[in-house]
C-alpha cells in the first residue's frame, strides 16, 4: 500500500515539474526579449542600462555583499514586464487561432471574436512598446495579424448587427 502512495505522490511530482519547466521556459524566452530590449537602451534614457545582477562601485547592499538593492528591484519588474508580456503575447494567439478558425464570413460571432482579437493586439503592442519593442512586423508573420486589425486598434467594439 505505501509503495502505491509513493508511486502516485512521485508520479504527482513529475507532473508538476514538467508544469512548472514549460511555464519556466516560456518565462525565460519572454525574459530574453525583454533583457535584449533593455540592453539596447530604453527610450528617453541615454545610454545603455547596467546589466542583471551587476555590482555597482561604492554601493553595498543592506547584507553588505556590493550588489546594490536597486539591481534586484530592477531584475523584479523585468521578471514581471516579460511574464505580462507573455500573457499578453498567449492572449492574442488565442484570439487569432479563434478568429481564423471562425471564418471569413461576418457574422455576429466573427464581429465579437476580431474586437476580442483588437482588443488583445493593443493590449500586447502597448506591452512590447513600454519595454522598447517597436517593430511589429513580427506580430503579422507570427501571429497572423492582417490589417483589418490594425485598422480597427484603438477603436471601439463594434455595434451588434441588426
Amino acid at each position: 500500500m505505501e509503495d502505491r502512495q509513493d508511486r502516485s505522490q512521485a508520479a504527482t511530482a513529475l507532473r508538476s515539474q514538467a508544469r512548472i519547466g514549460e511555464r519556466a521556459r516560456e518565462r525565460l524566452a519572454a525574459i530574453a526579449v525583454v533583457r535584449r530590449a533593455f540592453a539596447a537602451g530604453a527610450p528617453g534614457k541615454a545610454g545603455a542600462r547596467r546589466g542583471f545582477g551587476a555590482v555597482v562601485a561604492g554601493k553595498r547592499g543592506a547584507r553588505g555583499d556590493g550588489v546594490d538593492i536597486d539591481d534586484h528591484i530592477r531584475l523584479a519588474v523585468r521578471e514581471e514586464t516579460a511574464a505580462s508580456l507573455g500573457v499578453a503575447g498567449r492572449r492574442l494567439g488565442d484570439c487569432m487561432a479563434a478568429l481564423l478558425a471562425c471564418g471569413h464570413e461576418a457574422t455576429r460571432e466573427r464581429i465579437a471574436l476580431r474586437d476580442q482579437a483588437v482588443q488583445a493586439l493593443w493590449e500586447f503592442v502597448v506591452q512590447r512598446e513600454a519595454v522598447g519593442l517597436t517593430d511589429h512586423r513580427l506580430l503579422e508573420q507570427h501571429y497572423g495579424v492582417t490589417a483589418e486589425l490594425w485598422r480597427r486598434m484603438g477603436a471601439s467594439p463594434a455595434h451588434p448587427i441588426g
